[in-house]
């Protein structure tokens, strides 16, 4: 095990497991992301995956999960990530719900990932607070792009993300653009400012008519350019939502987030986490150490 100190868990799903990790030629804090072929056969996702790591190698912004590089070997597929210290903005928003111009200078942020991927034709199609992190300064990282598309041709009746982030265009099975994100960004700013989701129910179905029927209650203590921009994100009908221009250009977000200016704020750039010397890798599990042989497996690091 010569390339990756291995520390505590940071998640288990049906197919992966999540570590936090150093790479031990640079020092670099990462996320290692094990991926079991076998269960990744059985649901069918090798093409997703696959849909995956492509997009997200081919995305290069300050506000977007960079990954490193990709490697395998017979039984495995790994991932390796970049960290956000912080976690995410479910266990922020879990904790309580944010001020107004914290609430916005992440709103900013999190359109200014969603800008660049929309700029490359690629939709996320789930955003939501858990996919959503913060980096060791604070700084918005979108993540998770396992349901992302790149240049759809066309997408009537693909029904996919979190239920209660979906916009009605998609609910009703009716083709979709890059705009059923921006509908999620509504979902996700309201569930910050509010300290709830706008949209719920007793069941699916009830769900499903809220977000198609109902209208959001917005609490007295939004203020009103708050409430403005809220209402006009989560317009059912996608041709009159906001655009991320014109959410740049509204005026709660330009008063929330100066100084320092917007532009200052979304300047691109790639920030390697090298600044966690002394972060706890205590190892966790000695055995799959002694399990993982990485003198054998195949390699294939994206800065090379």
């Amino acid at each position: 095990m010569k390339d990756f100190e291995i520390g505590r868990t940071l998640g288990k799903g049906r197919f992966a497991t999540v570590y936090l990790s150093r790479e031990r030629k640079s020092g670099t804090i990462v996320v290692l992301k094990i991926i079991y072929k076998a269960v990744l056969a059985e649901l069918g996702a090798e093409k997703s995956l696959r849909s995956e790591i492509e997009i997200n190698a081919h995305l290069n912004h300050k506000n977007l999960i960079r990954i490193y590089g990709y490697f395998s070997d017979e039984e495995r597929i790994y991932l390796v990530l970049e960290y956000a210290m912080n976690g995410d903005l479910l266990n922020e928003v879990q904790l309580c719900r944010l001020d107004e111009r914290q609430a916005a200078g992440y709103i900013f942020q999190i359109a200014c990932g969603l800008q660049h991927m929309h700029k490359h034709y690629v939709i996320h199609r789930d955003i939501k607070l858990d996919n959503i992190y913060l980096n060791a300064e604070g700084e918005i990282k979108i993540g998770d792009f396992g349901w992302a598309v790149h240049k759809p041709k066309n997408l009537e009746g693909q029904i996919v993300g979190t239920k209660s982030y979906l916009a009605p265009e998609m609910l009703l099975g009716q083709n979709y653009d890059y705009r059923v994100d921006i509908w999620s960004l509504g979902v996700v700013a309201y569930a910050m400012i509010v300290g709830e989701l706008p949209f719920f129910g007793d069941n699916d179905a009830e769900l499903e008519q809220n977000i198609l029927n109902a209208k959001p209650k917005i609490p007295g203590f939004v203020s009103k350019p708050c409430k403005d921009l809220l209402v006009n994100l989560l317009k059912k009908n996608p041709e009159e939502r906001i655009t991320l221009e014109e959410l740049f250009s509204h005026p709660w977000i330009t008063e929330m987030n100066s100084p320092p200016s917007l532009k200052e704020l979304c300047i691109q750039y790639i920030r390697e986490t090298n600044d966690l010397e002394g972060y706890d890798l205590s190892v966790l599990d000695p055995e799959l150490i002694e399990e993982l042989d990485f003198d054998a497996v195949h390699h294939r690091f994206l800065s090379e």
